[in-house]
């Protein structure tokens, strides 16, 4: 299993790695943004995608519709991270189908 975890925040991913890494066998991408997360998709195939909503470029709402659009990522389970509680937001999240 290849799990990408996206967060402009090296802390975070730091952090966000160790939990996977203790809970499951799998190789873990990193992406420090959105255009690094969608590069990372593109050249290691994920299984799995955590993505901060608020990231530099792209944001992790527009990976996610990104990976919505694709056939071959459009049933990606998607795990969003955000400290946003922005209604609009979060529906457009929900309407596009994140996993958690």
């Amino acid at each position: 299993m290849k799990v990408l975890v996206a967060d402009d925040h090296e802390a975070i991913r730091a952090a966000l790695k160790r939990l996977i890494a203790r809970q499951f066998d799998c190789t873990i991408i990193e992406a420090a943004d959105g255009l690094e997360a969608l590069d990372a998709v593109a050249r290691y195939n994920p299984t799995f995608a955590l993505i901060d909503v608020d990231m530099p470029y792209v944001s992790g709402l527009e990976v996610l519709q990104s990976l919505r659009a694709s056939p071959q990522y459009a049933s990606m389970p998607v795990t969003i991270i955000s400290g946003q509680n922005d209604e609009a937001t979060v529906r457009e999240m929900i309407r596009l189908g994140i996993t958690d």
